[in-house]
């Protein structure tokens, strides 16, 4: 597993977030689903926003804010990704 997303499922983990296990072929509940789009969708926004600006710092926290739901959306798929 991808050492990045190792540390996400570890976390979430640690916080209690609801996540599939490793390899498994089950569906998540709807609702998960459609927080993860949101969360992808308000990260997206306001780094759309920080760019419009010319923020540099506000940049780079939206890009790692990005990553970081894309990652937890993956995740909680229990999917492995390669490096």
């Amino acid at each position: 597993m991808n050492t990045h997303l190792k540390l996400v499922r570890e976390f979430h983990d640690a916080f209690s977030f609801h996540q599939a296990e490793h390899g498994a072929n089950r569906r998540l509940p709807e609702m998960d689903i459609i927080m993860r789009q949101a969360l992808l969708m308000e990260e997206g926004s306001a780094l759309l926003k920080a760019i419009k600006t010319g923020d540099m710092v506000e940049i780079l926290a939206g890009m790692i804010n990005l990553a970081y739901c894309a990652l937890g959306a993956i995740a909680i798929q229990g999917v492995d990704v390669l490096d």
